[in-house]
């Protein structure tokens, strides 16, 4: 593989543009909006807008809108942008957010102590509606299909995982996944799969596992990394950047998601159906993360 560098300067989040040709992504110092060519020979600054203390950025599909947030006064902050236009300014500290599958509509989740409230809002519609109430405030939430949310508690090696589900017509919720320690996932695009990272408890190494929406295991992989660093290709086939070395279990992935650590990672493709594990990028030194793959599998973008 040929490695380019696209940008000399730290970058939050990436994403393809509508056609898939062009990269869209955000400065971290000064938060503006930046459009690249795969080769950086056309590359272009969007917004003029400063947006100090950039945090994390969240795309629509289609591409149309952005979720930011940034840091103002030890505050978290949250806006929607449309384009390079400043669209919804939304409530201070929030815990959670998700874009809805279509696009069309997000949920946040915010604390009100002791617990946690779901508000769903249309994006044409600045009045949010609360759905559910939780115990769980600082859960992260994933819209995986039209009425399924799901609720992730937050990873710890010393703390048992859950997955639960909510039904936004019916307002039913159940356990999907759970009890097991460290656990995080990240679903595939149409919702129906799961890639999971976990530790059965008192055992190493690291599980990485494969469920459907039901809970049930359909594969295992002997790759130690966490869904943050993977990106699903195909239902079939998820790409992730895994460590080479030196990584201990202990303290993963609490260490790696406190900054403490950083790690020295492979890109390797996981095969579901043929259970397998192959070498994509091997011998340099990057420790990866945001993972985007081409339809036509030409080019690999991560950070």
């Amino acid at each position: 593989p040929r490695l380019i560098q696209l940008t000399d300067f730290p970058v939050v989040n990436a994403t393809f543009d509508a056609t898939e040709n062009r990269l869209l992504f955000y400065r971290k110092t000064g938060g503006h909006l930046y459009e690249s060519d795969f080769t950086k020979e056309h590359q272009e600054k969007l917004s003029t807008d400063i947006m100090v203390g950039l945090q994390e950025t969240t795309w629509s599909t289609p591409k149309t809108h952005t979720a930011a947030f940034y840091i103002d006064n030890e505050t978290l902050k949250g806006t929607i942008f449309k384009g390079t236009t400043t669209f919804t300014n939304l409530p201070q500290n929030i815990q959670s957010f998700s874009w809805s599958p279509d696009g069309g509509s997000f949920a946040y989740l915010t604390r009100t102590a002791p617990m946690g409230d779901l508000v769903i809002m249309d994006r044409t519609n600045p009045n949010g509606r609360v759905v559910f109430s939780t115990y769980l405030p600082e859960a992260q939430i994933y819209w995986i299909d039209k009425s399924t949310i799901m609720f992730h508690t937050a990873p710890s090696q010393i703390a048992e995982g859950f997955i639960f589900s909510f039904d936004i017509k019916t307002g039913v919720t159940k356990k999907i996944i759970g009890p097991l320690w460290g656990l995080m996932g990240k679903w595939s695009s149409d919702g129906s799969l799961l890639f999971a990272t976990y530790q059965p408890f008192g055992r190493t190494p690291y599980r990485s596992v494969v469920f459907d929406r039901s809970g049930k295991e359909l594969a295992t992989f002997n790759a130690l990394t966490l869904p943050d660093k993977c990106v699903w290709f195909s239902k079939s086939q998820i790409y992730c950047a895994s460590p080479r070395e030196g990584v201990s279990n202990r303290g993963w992935p609490d260490l790696y998601l406190r900054g403490e650590i950083n790690t020295s990672d492979n890109i390797v493709l996981l095969d579901i159906e043929r259970k397998e594990v192959s070498d994509v990028l091997t011998a340099q030194n990057f420790d990866i993360t945001n993972l985007l793959v081409t339809a036509q599998r030409s080019h690999l973008f991560f950070i």
